[in-house]
């Protein structure tokens, strides 16, 4: 099993939330899709009962799994947390050959403020470019399907999962940037097939 990769080249070791990281959960050595686990936390947090857990429970299905660990708040915000999907997703690329990724081709499966960001992923795989990902020219971060589970979808609107905004955006982010990441708004020809579903009774993310 290969071992957990850190995302970025020379980020501090010593601060998880500032240590993206992707970790394989393999199937075995067959060429196969991979799904990409994105835990929910409401952007503060990473939730390990969705996690790799969840990359094992996919393998009966007969795919690959990793699970990103991406940046939090308060020490980041808006766009790190996109940016660390986007080089997930270009890396697993990058490792398709070693990892028996079957023609590169991925999924992204997230929960709650994870669902989030596996939908802002979906609608900005090639927005938001950041200028440190070296693998930005060479492997494209759109996902082939996304998987969106009690996700939270609306930044701008009474919808909104407060906290996962606030950790997000900040405290008072601008109408415009609301409305870009407001993923249902984004969606679009290239927008990847996608599955969502919510129950009506969650607490947290209302489910309108």
């Amino acid at each position: 099993m290969p071992q957990t990769l850190t995302l970025w080249p020379n980020s501090p070791s010593d601060d998880p939330r500032s240590h993206p990281t992707l970790t394989p959960v393999l199937r075995d050595d067959q060429d196969r899709p991979l799904l990409l686990v994105l835990p929910g936390g409401g952007y503060g947090g990473h939730a390990e009962h969705e996690a790799e857990v969840v990359a094992r429970a996919f393998h009966r299905f007969g795919l690959h799994g990793a699970v990103l660990r991406y940046r939090l708040a308060p020490n980041h915000t808006h766009p790190d947390m996109l940016h660390d999907a986007q080089r997930a997703a270009r890396l697993v690329r990058a490792q398709a050959r070693d990892w028996h990724v079957a023609g590169g081709k991925l999924a992204v499966l997230g929960f709650s403020a994870g669902g989030h960001l596996a939908s802002s992923l979906a609608v900005h795989y090639d927005r938001f470019p950041c200028a440190q990902d070296d693998l930005a020219g060479q492997f494209s971060a759109r996902p082939d399907a996304a998987v969106l589970c009690y996700p939270v979808i609306d930044m701008a609107g009474s919808a909104t999962h407060t906290g996962s905004r606030r950790n997000l955006l900040g405290p008072e982010p601008p109408a415009e940037l609301m409305e870009q990441m407001s993923t249902q708004k984004q969606v679009d020809a290239q927008t990847p097939p996608t599955f969502l579903w919510h129950t009506a009774d969650d607490p947290g993310v209302p489910v309108d």
